[in-house]
Formats: C-alpha cells, sequence, structure tokens
C-alpha cells in the first residue's frame, strides 16, 4: 500500500521538482537513517570480499530501481507507474527458474507468458496514436523505464538471497541504500554537467511528498522487504507488489482525474492474470511440501 500511495505522492512532488533532484534527496536522507538503524540494531560489520555483491544491490534495488521508476511515473503517471509493478513477482520468478532456484512448472512458465503478453500490450497501445503505431511517445518512454525498474527490483530481490544467509536485514538494506545514494548523486552530477536538470532547487510543496517517501516507501518498507526476504521465497517477496495498481489506479482517479485506456487495462489484467497463474503454482508448492512432512499431531495430541 506505501508504494502504491507513493506513486501518487511522488507525482505531486516531481511537479516542483526535478525528478533526480528528488530521488537524490530521497535516498541522502533514507541512507543514513537506515544505517542508525542497522548500528543501533544490528551493528553486524561486513566484510571486504562481499563489496561487489553490495554494489549490485545497491545498483539493482536502489539506483536502478528507483531512477527508472521516477523517470517512469514523470513519463507515463501514477495508474501505469503502478500497474506494472505485478511485473515485479513474474521476473522474479523467471529469474529463479533461469537460475535453478525453483523448478519450472506449466503454471509459472504459462503465468510469466501472460504476463509478458500483457507488458508487451500495454506498451504496444500506449504508442498507437490515430490508428498508427509510433514508439517514441511519453507514456512509451515512461512504459520502458518502467520495465526496467520492475526487472531491476527483481534482480535486487533474487540477488538478495545469498547475502542474507551472511548478514542480518537492517545491515543488507542500510549498505545497499548508501550505494545506490552514491550512483544517484552520481547521476545528477551528470545531469547537470550534461544540461538535462531542470532545477536544482526544491519547492517548498516537494517537503511533504520527500517526507513520505523516506519514512513509508523507503525506510520502512525497504526493511520488512529484506526481512520477508530472509525468511521466504524470493517470488512470494515480490508479490508483495499486487496491491500497488489498485490503490494507485483509485487515487489517481480521485488526484488527478486520470484514467487508463481499455488496452492498457486488458494489458494490466494480463499481468495480474500471470501473476495469479504464478502465484497458484507457489500455493501448490507449499501445500504438497507439507503433504511431505505426513500427519502432524495438535496441541490436544490429535491426528491433523
Amino acid at each position: 500500500t506505501a508504494f502504491g500511495i507513493y506513486s501518487i505522492v511522488a507525482k505531486l512532488g516531481i511537479a516542483y521538482t526535478d525528478p533526480i533532484v528528488f530521488s537524490l534527496i530521497r535516498e541522502a536522507i533514507a541512507g543514513p537513517l537506515l544505517v542508525l538503524m542497522a548500528l543501533t540494531f544490528e551493528r553486524v560489520r561486513p566484510l571486504a570480499r562481499d563489496a561487489g555483491w553490495f554494489f549490485l544491490l545497491g545498483l539493482t534495488g536502489v539506483w536502478g530501481n528507483q531512477l527508472f521508476f521516477i523517470l517512469g511515473l514523470s513519463f507515463a503517471g501514477p495508474s501505469i507507474a503502478s500497474i506494472t509493478q505485478p511485473l515485479i513477482p513474474v521476473w522474479a520468478t523467471f529469474l529463479a527458474l533461469i537460475l535453478r532456484m525453483e523448478k519450472p512448472s506449466i503454471l509459472k512458465i504459462g503465468g510469466i507468458v501472460v504476463a509478458v503478453i500483457g507488458a508487451i500490450v500495454m506498451v504496444v497501445f500506449s504508442a498507437k496514436t490515430d490508428g498508427h503505431i509510433k514508439f517514441g511517445g511519453k507514456e512509451t518512454i515512461g512504459l520502458l523505464f518502467l520495465m526496467a525498474n520492475t526487472m531491476s527490483m527483481a534482480v535486487y530481490i533474487i540477488l538478495q538471497k545469498p547475502i542474507l544467509k551472511r548478514y542480518p536485514s537492517i545491515t543488507v538494506t542500510a549498505i545497499a541504500y548508501m550505494v545506490g545514494s552514491c550512483l544517484m548523486a552520481v547521476t545528477a552530477m551528470y545531469y547537470v554537467v550534461r544540461g538535462f536538470m531542470n532545477k536544482w532547487a526544491v519547492d517548498k510543496l516537494t517537503l511533504w511528498p520527500l517526507g513520505y517517501a523516506v519514512i513509508f516507501p523507503t525506510v520502512l518498507t525497504y526493511a520488512a522487504l529484506t526481512y520477508a526476504n530472509q525468511q521466504l521465497d524470493a517470488s512470494i517477496v515480490a508479490a508483495s507488489n499486487t496491491i500497488q495498481p489498485l490503490v494507485a489506479t483509485v487515487m489517481a482517479y480521485f488526484v488527478f482525474g486520470t484514467l487508463l485506456s481499455i488496452p492498457q487495462y486488458i494489458g494490466g489484467v494480463l499481468i495480474i492474470i500471470g501473476l495469479g497463474l504464478v502465484c497458484l503454482q507457489k500455493y501448490f508448492d507449499a501445500r504438497n511440501a507439507t503433504d511431505a512432512l505426513g500427519p502432524r499431531l495438535n496441541i490436544d495430541g490429535k491426528v491433523q
């Protein structure tokens, strides 16, 4: 829910402040807060040999995820930005299959195919004007950024799995976030040098969206996401994004008066159906694993 609301709040924020500046400030504040949490509750010193792994986590889960999302949001709007987020668990399952972290099945593969078809439908019809398909429009560019955003987050969730066996969750989140913050600072400087940055100034109307962005979809949500990833399968953790489209689409209508086109809704529904097929296989896997344990005794000594 925090991520779903964030797409609306961030859209309001970047109306007054450059998207790159907005992301940079968000990360510059959230990073030290997560480090403070890690030092307070965990106090684990990372090893030099894991520096490359933490760099990849910061590159994908923080820099790539947030940069591509905020750019996609600025081009395509909050409704499209959120309705693409169910692709994250689909990509995560796809990567888990490739890396042999999970076993393939008809439902998983079918779900991935259906979701990808949905994404293609959204991209194609967002590029369609006057009966002709013309790529390069704002919504199409935004959707491509959002495809990169969802893939980056999926890679981040998968990459977290090995490192979470050696470090506690907040420590992993904090280090990755500091790496991502540094990369975002480099990106902002590049934008300045190239003359792409619209303005460095932060309007006072951006302060409350920034406050929300730092606390709820960043510090609290990232910490909870990493902890969950330590306990559950990566694809199940990624499925926590599924409520975003409903929250953001409803709020976008009331705040901005925007609605998706019928083909975009169809594409979004296909993405969610694909996710449902993947989750259904997860349910069957969990049930089979439980059945394999055999009958158990409950607290009264009766067989369950």
